[in-house]
């Protein structure tokens, strides 16, 4: 079931990206290049867009002082194209979403949301693994707590509707606590009031590539800019929440996760605009395109880049794009797999009620796998299912007979007995895998 051609996307790959706009310091090799009048046709207030950020560029990996390159953007065709797609795409990812059960969606978010974490945490090089990842949402002993229990229950927090950007440097310190506040590494922990005191840098191969900004009364001044820039709405939504990513990154409040805590931003200010769907899927994006994203920082940063974040916004919606269309592809596979279940069960000729809830754990175990989800849960997502199709709710004791017999025909079985959970038998597991 396709509702839209995947082979448009072939136009809005990242090596398709920018092919005449250039760095000026790959400009400057040509000896009849004017520098300063290139910079003003950049520059120019109805061509571009004008932070009033001033940055100290960084060459050899440190801040060069006495110079002070304002961040600015070009609206070029390729992004303002690029930026309608996205939107555009955005609402096609919604209406696919829209199709699916409220089990399948909540299923494939949490999947997703793992991926997105590992992804995360691949590209900044931490080991952790999706089983591990999994198991942290629900350790609640202090004992037994996952080192990664609060970046997950953070990420989750993505789900929320109510889960808003945040609007003062107070708050992304506060956010930064919470997130890491599990990992227990006491020599990255924040020793200003509410950022690091001391220098960070980053290094490469042994070499020094980025500075943060230095002193907590600065970080904390850059950051208030860098909050106002995304609140901004005279800019275009995207290429804001692009700008800010990498004024966070260049920032670098703290001595440890700035990558995983920027990208987690990018996901949440992406989230307002584009919908959840398109915001989670930033970092399997990145990480595919892991060279490009890294290059994109340093150039953008570089002492003969001038401030221009030109190339680093195409390419930071390039990889938006790429994001979304391999969610929309895995909707619509979603979606063929769900008419797929719910025509075998037809073929089985179930009664309404045990169809409905064998096919809830049937697209449950087909889009997650590894999915502990609480027979309470699966009874409340089913019952607003029926609700939205103006069917009939079931009752908890409905639903328990209903479980019963479908236990002792064979297709479940219990998981965990506190708190109670059911699952396929591995005979019908086999089966839906083969769909």
């Amino acid at each position: 079931m396709s509702i839209y051609n995947f082979n448009e996307s072939i136009n809005f790959r990242l090596d398709k990206t920018m092919k005449e706009y250039k760095y000026l310091k790959v400009l400057s090799y040509d000896t009849n290049f004017n520098l300063e009048k290139e910079l003003n046709i950049r520059r120019n207030p109805y061509y571009s867009i004008l932070t009033d950020i001033k940055i100290n560029p960084i060459q050899k990996g440190l801040h060069v002082k006495d110079k002070w390159y304002e961040l600015f953007s070009c609206n070029t065709t390729e992004i303002l194209s690029k930026n309608e797609r996205i939107l555009n795409m955005s609402k096609v990812i919604s209406k696919s979403e829209k199709i699916l059960p409220k089990i399948v969606r909540i299923s494939i978010l949490s999947k997703m949301l793992i991926n997105e974490i590992q992804s995360n945490h691949e590209i900044e090089g931490v080991q952790s693994t999706k089983k591990e990842l999994r198991s942290s949402r629900y350790s609640k002993s202090k004992k037994n707590n996952s080192k990664f229990h609060s970046i997950v229950n953070t990420y989750f927090k993505l789900l929320e509707e109510n889960y808003k950007p945040f609007n003062s440097p107070e708050e992304i310190s506060d956010l930064y606590k919470e997130m890491f506040k599990t990992e227990n590494d006491s020599q990255n922990q924040i020793d200003g009031k509410y950022f690091r005191n001391e220098p960070v840098y980053i290094y490469k191969n042994q070499e020094k590539i980025h500075s943060g900004i230095y002193g907590e009364e600065k970080i904390y001044e850059y950051l208030n800019d860098m909050i106002n820039l995304i609140n901004n709405t005279e800019i275009p939504a995207l290429i804001r929440v692009s700008i800010s990513h990498f004024l966070f990154e260049y920032i670098h409040p703290f001595y440890d996760g700035n990558g995983r805590l920027g990208r987690f931003l990018l996901s949440l200010y992406l989230k307002e605009h584009l919908g959840i769907f398109s915001a989670i899927s930033v970092s399997y994006s990145v990480n595919i395109n892991k060279k490009i994203y890294e290059k994109i920082f340093l150039e953008a940063a570089d002492v003969r880049n001038y401030g221009d974040l030109t190339i680093f916004v195409d390419k930071m919606l390039s990889i938006i794009i790429e994001g979304q269309y391999e969610m929309l592809h895995y909707l619509e596979s979603a979606i063929d797999k769900v008419i797929t279940i719910y025509k075998v069960l037809e073929e089985k000729n179930f009664d309404k009620n045990h169809e409905d809830v064998l096919s809830s754990y049937m697209m449950i175990f087909a889009f997650d796998k590894n999915s502990d989800m609480k027979d309470l849960d699966v009874l409340l997502n089913l019952n607003e299912e029926l609700k939205k199709r103006g069917e009939k709710t079931l009752s908890k004791n409905k639903f328990k007979n209903i479980i019963e017999d479908l236990k002792n025909d064979g297709y479940l079985e219990v998981f965990k007995r506190k708190p109670l959970i059911h699952k396929l038998t591995p005979k019908l597991q086999e089966f839906v895998l083969s769909l």
